[in-house]
């Protein structure tokens, strides 16, 4: 079986376009999952101290901590949560905290660690890829694509895949309660985003729960600026435009045999991000399962992906500190590591850059 390590790194791109394209319109995937595979039931996170629905979230969040045997002695809450992050520190001498956000998580990711806290609620400024939050912004976006869920003419997505991709693709789809009839004339890019949820929601994440929705949400309510590194449109654009070549190579793999792997992969990228081992969460690393034609595809997906973002994301650093706000900055966790992340593009320019634990 081929790897299909390559297929996080198109979740992450994608997951945080997830509230965008729901106004686009799904597949009710997540309304016909198997009881064993829906995500956890949402659960309102722990308020601000001074919030006055306190009491009632405390309930809440009490039904939150219940668990089996199983979940209590489970690897995942017996490691250390402590997500990456790093302070940077200009020429000149400012200052700002940068945090790598995961745009699909889980309730037992809140409250978040003291330290991430600490940064964000000291920040006049909440830096991030896009708002999200803004619903309003989601549908018009949406509604500039929505001509592009779909092909023409009635066109088949499995005449822009490899040859007998379809038939395995079609497999996991069943898998998941659905009618493979239902999503065949969808375009790839959008094809791609029904089988992320799958995945994602196996693994028991939520874009719903992502720590930069979270966070929007809380500055929205709490009056802190909202920086937009990118925009929705960008990033939509991004997603559409990426080539059939590469679509077809990162959704190799996606059948009902691969199922477990596929959800294995999922949470191993979710503990890398909930442990901050950046080592784990360089995605672009050269798969030796992959030929040498695929895998050229897919390092032209990384130089779109997360490359060319990286130049302007850093550059979003050096803006902000020169202008002297106190910032707290998040983007993906990806986009920091690897010697073309923005670490490295900092600590080139002469910036300091500090990891960052408590």
């Amino acid at each position: 079986m081929k790897s299909i390590f390559k297929k996080t790194a198109a979740a992450l791109a994608a997951a945080v376009m997830a509230l965008s394209l729901a106004c686009c319109g799904n597949s009710g995937a997540d309304d016909e999952l198997p009881e064993e595979t829906k995500p956890p039931v949402t659960v309102t996170l722990p308020p601000k101290e001074d919030d006055p629905a306190s009491e009632a979230a405390e309930q809440q969040t009490e039904v939150s901590e219940l668990t089996t045997e199983e979940e209590e002695t489970s690897p995942e809450e017996e490691s250390v949560y402590a997500p990456a992050m790093w302070k940077v520190t200009s020429p000149d001498g400012k200052t700002m905290y940068m945090a790598g956000s995961m745009h699909a998580l889980n309730d037992e990711c809140y409250p978040l660690p003291e330290y991430i806290d600490s940064a964000y609620r000291q920040a006049d400024v909440l830096a991030v890829e896009c708002d999200i939050s803004d619903s309003s912004s989601a549908v018009a976006v949406a509604l500039q694509y929505s001509d592009k869920l779909t092909y023409p003419d009635g066109g088949k997505a499995k005449d822009h895949l490899n040859k007998g991709e379809w038939k395995d693709i079609a497999s996991y789809i069943e898998l998941h309660g659905d009618d493979p009839a239902d999503f065949e004339n969808y375009q790839l890019w959008y094809l791609s985003q029904q089988l992320e949820a799958y995945a994602a929601a196996d693994a028991g994440l939520d874009a719903t729960k992502g720590i930069d929705l979270y966070l929007l949400n809380d500055a929205h309510s709490s009056g802190k600026e909202i920086y937009e590194v990118e925009s929705a449109e960008a990033q939509m654009a991004m997603l559409v435009n990426f080539s059939d070549e590469i679509y077809s190579v990162a959704l190799e793999g996606y059948c009902a045999e691969n199922n477990d792997d596929i959800r294995q992969e999922m949470q191993d990228m979710y503990e890398a991000w909930r442990t901050g081992n950046i080592e784990n969460l360089d995605i672009s690393k050269s798969d030796e399962d992959l030929s040498k034609d695929e895998n050229e595809v897919m390092a032209d997906y990384y130089q779109q992906l997360l490359f060319d973002r990286n130049v302007g994301m850093a550059q979003a650093v050096k803006d902000l500190l020169a202008e002297g706000k106190n910032v707290f900055y998040m983007v993906g966790a990806a986009h920091y590591v690897g010697d073309k992340g923005i670490v490295a593009l900092l600590e080139s320019d002469g910036y300091t850059v500090e990891r960052v634990t408590e």
